[in-house]
């Protein structure tokens, strides 16, 4: 989700957030009211903004909402701007694939080496690649030590798994 806008004030800066409707908030017709506040999900623009000016901020969103919408709190302020809610696929998870070439073999093993020893060195040489392919035993913990055995195994498998 991006938002672009210019934003002028006097005074205190106002503070600004972007809304989004809970994976729980069922009307797809309706917007969540502030009675519906469980439903409502406040990110807070980092950095805050200080000074006057024109200003464009995007998020990642865990999933695809049906109502997205900015708050902006204070005095004595005026916007102008848009907010562009386009929902894209996420990337294809492939748990053992470390080079994201789209196949589980030999070739992830360095990759899976450097996931564990040095994941920022990962990130930086599979930009875009998932986190979650590392996470061979699905506990949502990564990069862990917990997950060589069953890339192990993963890669012992015969026909060798392909991924979606």
């Amino acid at each position: 989700m991006t938002i672009d806008f210019d934003i002028r004030f006097h005074g205190p800066a106002p503070v600004v957030a972007f809304n989004y409707a809970a994976p729980e908030w069922g009307d797809e017709l309706n917007p969540p009211l502030p009675s519906d506040d469980a439903f409502v999900v406040r990110i807070p623009v980092e950095p805050a903004i200080l000074l006057p000016g024109t200003y464009a901020f995007t998020t990642r969103l865990p999933f695809c909402p049906w109502w997205v919408s900015v708050d902006v709190q204070g005095l004595n302020f005026a916007v102008q701007g848009t907010i562009d809610h386009v929902c894209l696929p996420g990337p294809t998870i492939c748990r053992g694939d470390l080079n994201c070439d789209g196949l589980i073999d030999f070739a992830d093993i360095s990759p899976f080496v450097r996931f564990l020893a040095n994941y920022s060195q990962w990130q930086a040489t599979y930009p875009g690649c998932p986190v979650e392919n590392g996470d061979i035993n699905c506990d949502e913990a990564y990069p862990s030590f917990g997950d060589i055995n069953p890339f192990v195994l993963l890669l012992s498998t015969q026909p060798p798994p392909s991924c979606p």
